[in-house]
């Protein structure tokens, strides 16, 4: 099976997906607080294509200006490919990839940007989703802390370290404006 045939594979399973978990359950009581009324309405607002743009994660470099890997001291997002990804597309997250770390607030300005750009121009003002990859702590924020990353912390015993780990990666992330962190995570192996 080649690429295309995998990506259209993935899309139409993930379409099946959507049109399942979306299906009205006639099991639900009358008893739903506010936000979940509000988070109800939003649902019978969307598209199919809508809820599946949403369950799509991109990387930051995807709205990118030019030719991103061939750069090294900036990122300039392009309009047009958030109009296509963003809002045509109906793309729900985004998440970190670069050549270099950015600083703390060239993070909040890319984010801010995709967010505004989101909430001005979408039909349904759904933010995006940003997220990171912290596995080694804030490693994609200039300045940051740098960590082991959890098989090595966890080989250590020490669960006031990985706390300790959690805490600076968190810390660091919000001052980069980045509100949802892949790792780190704990887990247990079955």
């Amino acid at each position: 099976m080649n690429t295309i045939e995998k990506i259209k594979n993935l899309g139409i399973f993930i379409l099946i997906v959507t049109a399942v978990v979306s299906c009205e359950n006639t099991n639900r009581g009358t008893d739903l607080s506010v936000e979940d009324k509000e988070v109800e309405a939003l649902l019978q607002k969307m598209t199919l294509e809508e809820k599946a743009g949403q369950m799509t994660n991109i990387s930051l470099m995807a709205l990118a200006k030019g030719d991103f890997w061939m750069r090294r001291d900036t990122v300039e997002l392009d309009t047009a490919k958030m109009n296509e990804l963003l809002l045509k597309k109906h793309v729900g997250s985004v998440q970190n990839l670069g050549t270099y770390p950015f600083k703390p607030a060239e993070w909040r300005k890319n984010i801010a940007q995709i967010q505004n750009y989101i909430l001005e121009k979408s039909r349904l003002k759904i933010p995006v989703i940003y997220g990171i990859d912290a596995v080694h702590g804030a490693n994609y924020s200039a300045g940051s802390t740098l960590f082991p990353q959890q098989l090595a912390l966890a080989a250590t015993w020490n669960p006031a370290l990985a706390e300790t780990t959690v805490a600076i990666t968190s810390h660091e992330i919000k001052a980069s404006g980045i509100p949802w962190n892949y790792t780190p995570l704990l887990a247990v192996s079955t």
